[in-house]
C-alpha cells in the first residue's frame, strides 16, 4: 500500500478506513473496519466479512427482551446475517427466527423442569415415572393441572396439587378386557372391542 491508500477506497462497502500512525515510515500500518455492531477489523485490506452477534445490538435483542415474560436473544451463526432468534425463557421451550416466540408462557409440565412441575431436574417427569406411572400435562396453558395416571390395567389418578404418585387400583375387567360397563348392580360386563 502506499500514502493515501485510505483515501483512495481501499476498503469494502460500508468499511472505514483508520490510520493511526500517519508518518511515512508506517505506511502500512492503516486498517479497515467494519460498521457497528460489528468488531472486525483488517490490516492493509478490506474485511472479507463483517458480521456481529445480531443479539448485541439493543435494538434487536429489546424484540425478544421487552415481551412478557421476557425471552432470550440467540444468532446462531454470526457469519449469517438476519438469523437471530427469541427463544422462550425456561422451562417454556419455544422459539421463532426474526421476532418474538408465541406461547412462552405455557409449557408441557412433565417434561420441563421447574418448582411445580412434575420434573424437578431430569426431564422425564420423575415425580411419575419413579412410581412407574405416565405424566400426562392435559392443557399447558393451565400451571398445575399435570397428573400422574396409573398404567393398564389399574385405574387411577393424581393431579399435580396431589401428592404423586396417583393411588392405583387394580380393576379386574380391565384385565380381562379394555373396555368395561356398569350394569348398573355393582357388576361390571367386559364389552367386546369392535
Amino acid at each position: 500500500a502506499t500514502c493515501g491508500t485510505c483515501e483512495m477506497g481501499a476498503c469494502g462497502a460500508g468499511q472505514t478506513c483508520e490510520d493511526a500512525d500517519k508518518r511515512p515510515e508506517h505506511v502500512d500500518g492503516w486498517i479497515c473496519k467494519c460498521p457497528p455492531p460489528s468488531t472486525n477489523t483488517h490490516t492493509r485490506g478490506p474485511v472479507d466479512v463483517c458480521t456481529a452477534n445480531e443479539c448485541d445490538d439493543d435494538g434487536t435483542a429489546s424484540k425478544c427482551t421487552d415481551n412478557t415474560p421476557p425471552q432470550v436473544c440467540v444468532d446462531p451463526d454470526a457469519a449469517v446475517p438476519g438469523n437471530w432468534e427469541c427463544h422462550c425463557a425456561p422451562p417454556a421451550a419455544g422459539m421463532a427466527a426474526g421476532g418474538a416466540a408465541s406461547k412462552c408462557d405455557e409449557w408441557d409440565e412433565c417434561v420441563a423442569i421447574c418448582r411445580t412441575c412434575a420434573d424437578t431436574g431430569s426431564g422425564d417427569g420423575s415425580a411419575c415415572t419413579a412410581a412407574g406411572q405416565t405424566c400426562v400435562d392435559p392443557d399447558p396453558a393451565v400451571h398445575g393441572d399435570w397428573a400422574c395416571q396409573c398404567a393398564h390395567p389399574a385405574t387411577g389418578a393424581a393431579v399435580g396439587g396431589a401428592v404423586p404418585p396417583a393411588e392405583c387400583v387394580l380393576d379386574e375387567c380391565r384385565v380381562a378386557c379394555d373396555t368395561c360397563a356398569d350394569t348398573g348392580s355393582g357388576v361390571n360386563l367386559c364389552v367386546a372391542e369392535e
